[in-house]
């Protein structure tokens, strides 16, 4: 693990909410599952907006760089159309190459913590995930962009909303993300944050690990320190 100073994971005296991104997070990076809904992201925008591949292709990426989802880009540009539909277009994906976890499952369970779900995909794609994972019982609700207002990570603000609807202080949250925006948006709102990544990137993280499982073993550790 690589932190940032001492153990900086460690929560004492008030109990820890953990929060877990979704898709790349929960199930590995490489299953293509959002290779799959990137294309499909493209393809929404090709289809509703008549821009050619090549140009649909750029719009998705710069808005995932500049609002951390195209659908807040969308929203943000000025372009027409029903968030609805666009989840159910672009989620219109086979989940068959996320395999069951139950090492995953019983790890979570074990975490002494409150324990959610914290994702910019919709509710529907989530619980689809969590039931294919046979992770549909190891958290307290999930939390997905609808219900932040559609203020997603990695704003600042989104951060402090959903620990005002949870009933959390900052200094009790802890972020599991892949995308170290969204780890770095959540250290800027006071809480800590482990990026799962195979490279340590500066100033991203409190921590720095391979996967989810890993993730879960340093917050016992730093626990029980």
């Amino acid at each position: 693990m690589s932190g940032i100073g001492g153990n900086p994971l460690r929560i004492t005296s008030v109990q820890p909410v953990v929060f877990f991104d979704l898709d790349d997070t929960l199930y590995r990076s490489d299953s293509g599952v959002m290779e799959a809904i990137s294309r499909r992201i493209t393809d929404f925008v090709i289809l509703h907006f008549g821009k050619s591949e090549a140009e649909a292709e750029r719009l998705r990426v710069h808005w995932r760089e500049l609002y951390g989802t195209a659908l807040r880009g969308m929203r943000e540009e000025g372009y027409a159309f029903d968030a609805d539909s666009y989840f159910a277009f672009v989620h219109d994906i086979s989940l068959d190459l996320i395999a069951p976890a139950p090492n995953l499952r019983a790890a979570i369970s074990a975490l002494p913590a409150r324990k959610l779900v914290l994702t910019n995909a919709d509710a529907n794609h989530a619980w689809r995930v969590l039931w294919r994972l046979g992770l549909q019982e190891c958290f307290e609700r999930v939390i997905d962009i609808k219900l932040m207002g559609f203020v997603n990570k990695p704003h600042v603000v989104a951060y402090h909303n959903v620990q005002k609807l949870v009933g959390a202080d900052s200094s009790a949250c802890v972020l599991i993300d892949d995308v170290a925006a969204n780890t770095r948006g959540a250290m800027a709102a006071g809480w800590r944050a482990i990026h799962i990544a195979n490279a340590v990137e500066d100033g991203v993280a409190h921590a720095t690990v391979p996967d989810v499982e890993t993730a879960i073993e340093h917050l016992r550790e730093a626990w029980r320190s």
